[in-house]
């Protein structure tokens, strides 16, 4: 029997180092191959290098097959005339210091790229339209994947429910990649509808040119389809271009923007497959790669201040407070503080959080709000220190700026210890309330407005 047992477990050893060892050596001699070929690339162990080819299939599910319209898309493209006096390179994520990009999310092994590439280029428009690089909006992919009716192998499926329904913020129903199954629509938060961010338009473009697909990037990024090659699953820097190995599918990217090297031009290309593999999540990748060229099914996508942002509410807080004590804030120390603010204001995930001494200059905190809670949630909130001490005597006021750009309510913090509200029309329910007596809150903006909900009707939105 043990010896039985001894023979089976070195067998299942051997399935799992033979693979290891296997995939090591497959990344081995990709190096070589590149090193021989002198290619502007490099190769080594990534998250998707062990991945079988039915395996890397499940993240590769992009129809590439000729659209029934093909003709007018391909017009599109013969048609466009690109600006004058493009730039040589041009990169959203460094336009003149600012990174309009959003951070790299992971799709997992689930057909969903589509949605993972248009939901990148819709929230750096965002920012773009906005002129705020400053700001994060986090779309959700899951709302426009489940949403919108057969399973989107193509990029029409997301463009087509963007200018109709948007997508509206990822609190709204977090990403479940699971395999084989796909989340119903109506698991969507209920006022979905208020919360969705849409874009006005998209334009297909087929077998364009670079001249085109530059000219587009002007305006912000693009969404576009290829060929991926089994050498793509090991890229980790450099200027891509195809070595060895066979298609395993059709993948969609978001595409940031294009530079040129020794050996011609290239894309600078958002993916969807985590920050473990490419530069961080990047890759650049050659101008006409692949057997039918890079992009050569691309798609803008246009927004406007009315698309994205026509149905946004301004967002409401409440009970401000200091987790100092009111020895150490009137000594001059930084505050540190926290207060509620509802779910239902879903576009101030991402957005800003602002604050002033007495009647001094106005100061943006650090980073972009990615923690807020609801009213039920006390003691689960979100803690910011301010960069900026105050001193005996003087007032904090404070505020937030959703990434529609909409400012909440003001409210004001003594420094010895009192907190208030110098912003009549909206109750914060603190003790130092300056609403009048009886007020029966009806004209609040939260529950419809009303932000002194003690229902639990916010969770966290960052």
């Amino acid at each position: 029997m043990t010896s039985r047992w001894f023979v089976f477990a070195a067998v299942i050893l051997g399935l799992v180092f033979g693979s290891n060892f296997a995939a090591a050596d497959d990344v081995a001699d990709l190096q070589a191959k590149l090193a021989a070929t002198g290619a502007s690339w490099t190769a080594g162990e990534t998250s998707m290098s062990r991945l079988t080819t039915e395996q890397m299939r499940e993240f590769l599910t992009l129809d590439l097959d000729m659209p029934d319209n093909w003709a007018e898309y391909l017009e599109n493209s013969l048609r466009y005339e690109p600006p004058r006096d493009m730039p040589t390179a041009l990169d959203w994520r460094d336009m003149d210091g600012e990174d309009f990009s959003t951070p790299i999310k992971n799709q997992d092994p689930c057909g969903t790229c589509q949605t993972f590439c248009f939901m990148a280029a819709t929230e750096s428009l965002l920012k773009i339209q906005q002129g705020n690089s400053f700001i994060q909006p986090d779309l959700s992919e899951q709302h426009v994947y489940s949403c919108d009716g057969p399973i989107p192998y193509t990029l029409f499926h997301p463009a087509i429910y963007m200018v109709s329904n948007g997508a509206a913020d990822e609190s709204c129903m977090p990403y479940n990649c699971e395999s084989g199954y796909r989340q119903p629509c109506d698991e969507k938060c209920g006022d979905w509808s208020v919360r969705s961010l849409k874009i006005s338009d998209w334009k297909m473009y087929m077998f364009p040119n670079p001249e085109t697909l530059k000219g587009l990037l002007q305006y912000g990024p693009i969404v576009a389809g290829f060929q991926v090659f089994a050498d793509f699953q090991d890229y980790t820097g450099g200027v891509y271009e195809h070595v060895e190995g066979g298609i395993l599918g059709g993948h969609g990217v978001a595409v940031y923007g294009y530079g040129e090297d020794e050996d011609g031009g290239y894309w600078i290309c958002k993916n969807s497959w985590g920050t473990n593999w490419g530069e961080d999540g990047w890759f650049k990748i050659r101008w006409g790669s692949g057997l039918l060229g890079f992009g050569y099914q691309s798609m803008s996508i246009a927004v406007t201040d009315e698309s994205l942002c026509a149905q946004n509410a301004a967002p409401t807080i409440s009970q401000l407070a200091a987790q100092n004590d009111a020895s150490a804030l009137a000594d001059g120390a930084a505050p540190s503080i926290v207060f509620d603010y509802a779910d239902a204001n879903a576009n101030l995930a991402g957005g800003e959080l602002w604050y002033r001494y007495d009647d001094g200059s106005e100061q943006r905190y650090e980073a972009p709000l990615t923690e807020c809670v609801g009213v039920a949630a006390a003691g689960d909130k979100g803690e910011y220190v301010l960069a900026a001490p105050g001193s005996a005597g003087q007032t904090l006021s404070v505020w937030v700026r959703d990434t529609c750009g909409a400012d909440s309510n003001i409210l004001t913090l003594d420094l010895g210890g009192e907190t208030g509200d110098d912003d009549a029309a909206t109750d914060d329910d603190n003790a130092g309330d300056d609403d009048a007596a009886g007020d029966d809150d009806s004209g609040d903006p939260a529950d419809d407005g009303d932000d002194d909900d003690d229902d639990d009707d916010g969770a966290c939105c960052g």
